[in-house]
């Protein structure tokens, strides 16, 4: 749903923005809260977090639940069965 990684694509955007998506799929992107609703209420998802830290060691943070709201929540983002090493 996201992909970012060297800072070309500014990540501060407006709500509609966040709404929609932006980027470039080839590159650094945001899926958009209207998408990522639409797939995380259509099946079960989990989300992983993959991260780097300022010693250059990988950390990552696994949730077994993940569900993005709807626009009358204002897209709440629910996560639950935290394992991981972040």
């Amino acid at each position: 749903m996201l992909k970012r990684f060297e800072g070309s694509v500014s990540f501060k955007r407006t709500w509609v923005e966040c709404e929609n998506g932006f980027g470039d799929i080839n590159g650094e992107f945001w899926l958009g809260n209207k998408y990522t609703h639409m797939l995380t209420s259509s099946g079960k998802y989990e989300l992983r977090v993959d991260m780097v830290d300022r010693y250059n060691n990988n950390k990552y943070a696994v949730y077994k639940t993940f569900v993005i709201g709807d626009a009358a929540s204002k897209y709440k983002l629910t996560v639950g069965d935290y394992s991981g090493t972040a």
